[in-house]
């Protein structure tokens, strides 16, 4: 597809991109629980750059919908019930680089295509709306409002925007993000895991962060810059991670799940991950459903 003109146009604090002459655009067509999360994906493989992302929170009743877990012993008899997001559908128009089906080559387009997102997102009839923040070259998709148990749209205080403190003591990296964690927790009410996590990365990488007062998102951003840093050859590209916080639905419980970035180079050997344990010991459900 082709489109005309590019201007960036604000209109009432409201950043319209319009791609440019002859430029290509790539449109995803997505119906999914999550479906700006699963957007962020889409856009962070097209650009191997991070997008940090973290879910709204779902309480009110048509924005969640209960699926059947199964367990493996006892495949004729449903385990339980749990809620997970009702989603829906959301179409985003990517501009892409001239000359490029495909990526996005630059830390400016995936900005742009991120930006393109939000508005769709917006626009659509989603429980939610977002914003992008770009920090220290670091992009976070953040809602900006969600709807309320009544379904009333308000709004929020994010989890991962509550302020941290380290004092830049050396331990592990998974002590690092568990003490992140537990602050928030502590600060928010809400109930903070660890999910899927490059583990091996963790557990043997020993940092130093100091914070005061910091948000917590953009901590985690320099703990992900530090893992990334060590043991990566100069001569090499760096890894890259990002989060991805999701909400359980008509819960206060969160799951944070980092990944590498598809694209990017592996740093050396991960090894296996880390799956938060519910009461039951097994991993919450919906905790890797986008």
């Amino acid at each position: 597809m082709k489109h005309i003109v590019l201007s960036l146009l604000v209109f009432g604090g409201i950043l319209a991109v319009f791609p440019a002459l002859g430029q290509n655009v790539k449109t995803l067509s997505i119906n999914a629980p999550r479906p700006v999360a699963e957007a962020v994906a889409q856009i962070e493989a097209m650009g191997a750059i991070p997008i940090n992302y973290e879910d709204p929170q779902y309480n009110a009743a048509p924005d969640m919908t209960g699926v059947a877990t199964w367990n493996p012993g006892f495949t004729q008899v449903a385990q339980s019930t749990v809620k997970i997001p009702t989603g829906g559908k959301l179409t985003v128009s990517i501009p892409l680089d001239p000359g490029n089906e495909e990526r996005l080559g630059s830390v400016s387009s995936v900005q742009t295509a991120v930006q393109s997102l939000i508005e769709a997102a917006n626009g659509a009839s989603l429980p939610a709306r977002f914003s992008v923040v770009v920090s220290n070259g670091a992009v976070f998709v953040m809602p900006t409002q969600w709807k309320s148990a009544s379904g009333e749209m308000g709004s929020v205080t994010l989890a991962l925007s509550s302020v941290v403190n380290l004092d830049g003591s050396s331990m592990a990296a998974f002590e690092t993000l568990t003490s992140i964690l537990q602050q928030v927790s502590a600060t928010t009410g809400s109930q903070l895991q660890v999910g899927s996590v490059p583990f091996r990365a963790f557990a043997e990488t020993r940092v130093s962060l100091r914070a005061v007062n910091e948000p917590a998102y953009s901590v985690l951003a320099r703990l992900f810059d530090v893992i990334c840093s060590t043991g990566v050859p100069s001569a090499r590209a760096k890894a890259a991670m990002a989060y991805t916080l999701l909400h359980g639905p008509g819960t206060s419980e969160y799951v944070l799940n980092v990944h590498l970035v598809a694209g990017s180079l592996p740093a050396p050997d991960q090894g296996a991950v880390s799956r938060a344990p519910t009461p039951g010991g097994t991993p919450a459900a919906w905790f890797d459903k986008k």
